[in-house]
C-alpha cells in the first residue's frame, strides 16, 4: 500500500502500486476494486464532489469517477498537460482547485471550471520562484495561502496573488527553519501550522514571521531520533508525531 485516505467517516481509500485503488468500507468490510491500468498508485485525494484524484509514479495524474468506475488521465502529452508525470502530493483547497506537487517537476495547479492546469516552476537564478525539490506536503492556512513543503529546499508559500515567499534554514539563526528538509506539514485546529523536519519539529510564529522549534524529549541529541516523518491532527484534536525509528507520540 502506498497511500490511504478517509473519505466520510465509514469508507477508506487504499492505494496500491500494482495499480489498484481500493475502497474499504470499515463498518461492512466490504472492498470495491478501481484497476488503474499501466499505473503504479502513489498519492490520493478525495475531492469535495467525490471524485478521486490518484497521482502515479510516472504516468500521471488520474482523476477516478467511483459512480461510473471511469476515470480520465492527465500526463504531460496531453492537450491540458502536466509539468510532470511523477505526483508526490495532492491537496484540494476551499475554493475547489486542486494542488499537485511533482518530485521536482514543480507545483501544478489545476482549476477544474477551465479544466487546464497552470505551473510554478524553479528557475535558480530567480528567488521568486519555486525552490527545487521534490514537494512532500501541501497544506492552506488560514489566510488562504498555500504552503509547499520541499525536500531539501524548505518551505514555499504561494499567496492569493501567486506570488512565492520562501523559508529556508539559516545557520546560527535560532528561529529559523531548524533543517530543509520538511517531512510533514499539518494545520492545528487553531489553525497554527506545524511542520516535521529532519532535524526537529515546529511551530509557524504569524506575529513574528518565524518558527519555534522542538526537539524529541525522549531523545533531544540523537540526530536519529530527531527526523519527523509524520505530523497530524486526529479528530479529537491530538497531535500525532511519528520519527526516527519507528517512534510515535500523542
Amino acid at each position: 500500500m502506498t497511500s490511504a485516505a478517509e473519505a466520510d467517516g465509514i469508507h477508506i481509500w487504499l492505494g496500491l502500486w500494482s495499480g489498484e485503488v481500493i475502497r474499504l468500507n470499515t463498518e461492512s468490510l466490504k472492498l470495491e476494486t478501481y484497476q488503474i491500468d499501466d499505473s503504479r498508485v502513489y498519492k490520493l485525494q478525495i475531492n469535495s464532489d467525490g471524485k478521486i484524484w490518484v497521482g502515479t509514479w510516472g504516468q500521471g495524474l488520474v482523476l477516478l469517477d467511483p459512480e461510473s468506475g471511469e476515470y480520465e488521465r492527465y500526463t504531460t502529452d496531453s492537450r491540458s498537460g502536466l509539468s510532470s508525470n511523477i505526483i508526490y502530493s495532492l491537496f484540494e483547497d476551499v475554493s475547489g482547485v486542486t494542488w499537485i506537487g511533482t518530485n521536482g517537476g514543480g507545483l501544478n495547479k489545476y482549476v477544474k471550471w477551465h479544466n487546464r492546469f497552470t505551473y510554478f516552476l524553479s528557475d535558480s537564478s530567480e528567488s521568486s520562484t519555486l525552490t527545487t525539490g521534490r514537494i512532500t506536503e501541501l497544506l492552506e492556512d488560514g489566510d488562504q495561502n498555500i504552503w509547499a513543503g520541499i525536500y531539501a529546499g524548505g518551505i514555499n508559500v504561494i499567496t492569493r496573488d501567486n506570488s512565492i515567499k520562501r523559508y529556508s534554514h539559516t545557520p546560527d539563526a535560532v528561529n529559523s527553519l531548524p533543517d530543509n528538509i520538511v517531512n510533514s506539514m499539518a494545520v492545528a485546529p487553531d489553525g497554527k501550522i506545524w511542520i516535521g523536519t529532519n532535524n526537529g519539529y515546529s511551530l509557524y510564529r504569524k506575529e513574528s514571521d518565524d518558527f519555534l522549534t522542538f526537539k524529541n524529549p525522549l531523545n533531544p541529541a540523537r540526530p536519529s531520533e530527531n527526523i519527523f516523518y509524520k505530523l497530524f491532527f486526529d479528530s479529537s484534536g491530538n497531535f500525532l508525531l511519528t520519527w526516527g525509528s519507528s517512534g510515535s507520540a500523542t
